[in-house]
């Protein structure tokens, strides 16, 4: 929570939202009545409104009310919630519709693999070691309560709903990513983080407290996921766009910027540098006629800047198309730290010099900037 929190945006809030809703849920399913009633609805407003993978959420909700028979509320009052849930969220309801086919014309996120679903769990915990840690814990304590002489078929129940609220945020938009435009994320699905985290301290309630196993575990894992923050906390987590921004008002001159992906404008430049109006972002789609257009409006500059992230076999087509009139006299590329101590190229500036300009390298070149 603390890493994606970071960032100012939806997911801690999808991760408060989600619990809130299942909670009231719970409690709507023990004791339906008209308070419970009027929360259940407003939770699930607010879990709709706050981000798309809501809807995998509600989901499960309602694979639990299919799969539970032994509840007070009844088919009808559980749609009703919903569809009032639904109707207080019709105007925002468009607008999302509009983004969805938006983004099915072309996507920055890469098709996921096998390797995304499994370490979205990794992420949920913080680090490998921590998710180690505390899966050892979990199937230790369920082989020590079978070990008692007790049954894992009375903990059925419980570890099926957890793992339901585990992998159907997971699982569903995977494997959807694999047919329509992808739009898997680790972070998208942070509403399963809390099961997640549930579901290991089910299993590590059963340890033995003789030899201080459960106490130990439990001191090393707040030990290991201690020193973790603090070692992350010195370095680069995020993408650093502040650092690329600043380095471009350095050294452009009121020169054009194409930004690949388009998108990074919205998000990073109208934050970091509100007052460029100078940057021209390039669309997947697009990105012949958007180069085009903006290489149209370049009749005098004999220097301009390419950012490109998020922006995959694009970059080199974009390249060779501003090579016509172009070429790259240097580039600097930014990196950040993921959750897996891995260096991964986040973005990379170049400086295209106009051929016909025959300009030398100059102080202005982005690879001079610290």
């Amino acid at each position: 929570q603390v890493y994606y929190g970071q960032e100012t945006r939806s997911y801690s809030l999808l991760c408060c939202t989600s619990l809130l809703a299942i909670l009231s849920y719970i409690y709507l399913r023990i004791k339906p009545t008209a308070l419970t009633f009027i929360l259940t609805v407003i939770s699930l407003t607010l879990l709709l409104y706050t981000h798309i993978y809501a809807c995998f959420t509600l989901l499960f909700l309602n694979v639990c009310f299919a799969l539970e028979s032994d509840h007070q509320l009844k088919l009808r009052h559980w749609l009703a919630v919903q569809i009032t849930a639904f109707i207080a969220y019709l105007p925002y309801a468009l607008i999302l519709f509009e983004l969805v086919l938006s983004a099915q014309q072309g996507y920055w996120l890469k098709q996921p693999n096998l390797i995304h679903l499994a370490s979205s769990l990794v992420y949920f915990t913080g680090s490998v070691w921590v998710f180690v840690m505390l899966g050892w814990g979990f199937l230790s304590g369920l082989y020590f309560y079978k070990a008692g002489g007790k049954s894992l078929v009375y903990l059925r129940r419980p570890i099926i709903f957890l793992l339901l609220w585990i992998f159907i945020p997971l699982l569903l938009p995977f494997l959807l990513s694999q047919i329509v435009s992808p739009f898997f994320l680790s972070r998208y699905a942070i509403a399963a983080s809390p099961g997640l985290y549930i579901l290991f301290a089910f299993g590590i309630q059963y340890l033995p407290k003789e030899y201080q196993l459960r106490k130990g575990l439990i001191q090393l894992i707040l030990f290991v996921s201690l020193l973790m923050m603090a070692i992350q906390f010195h370095k680069t987590l995020k993408e650093p766009w502040r650092e690329a921004i600043q380095d471009l008002k350095t050294v452009s001159k009121k020169e054009p910027i194409f930004v690949g992906s388009a998108f990074c404008i919205d998000e990073m430049f109208s934050y970091y540098w509100p007052e460029c109006k100078t940057a021209i972002g390039l669309e997947r789609k697009t990105m012949q006629e958007d180069i085009q257009e903006g290489m149209t409006n370049l009749s005098a500059e004999t220097t301009a800047w390419f950012v490109s992230s998020h922006f995959e076999k694009r970059e080199d087509d974009a390249l060779a198309q501003f090579s016509e009139a172009f070429e790259v006299s240097s580039y600097r590329d930014y990196y950040h730290w993921d959750l897996f101590e891995r260096e991964i190229r986040s973005i990379r500036i170049f400086r295209l010099d106009r051929k016909s300009a025959g300009l030398p390298e100059t102080q202005d070149s982005i690879q001079s900037v610290d």
